[in-house]
């Protein structure tokens, strides 16, 4: 939504593709914790993935010197 919002000014991604380039990265981790029944062990999990996503954000600012635009708060 963000992206739509502040980037694309609500016209769709594939209108105005051609004009700015768009990157993403993403990775895939498993996860069969429920909210309902988490144990201590799942809060850990969940806690190294946190962990992980700070850090990358830590990585790209060192190498860029910002953060990256849609991933601000």
């Amino acid at each position: 939504m963000r992206f739509s919002k502040d980037v694309g000014k609500g016209v769709k991604y594939c209108t105005f593709a051609h004009e700015r380039p768009f990157f993403v990265s993403s990775i895939s981790i498993p996860d069969t914790s429920l909210k309902s029944v988490r144990t201590p062990r799942d809060l850990e999990r969940m806690g190294v993935l946190a962990q992980l996503e700070w850090y990358v954000l830590a990585r790209v600012k060192a190498k860029t010197g910002h953060e990256p635009r849609l991933n601000k708060k």
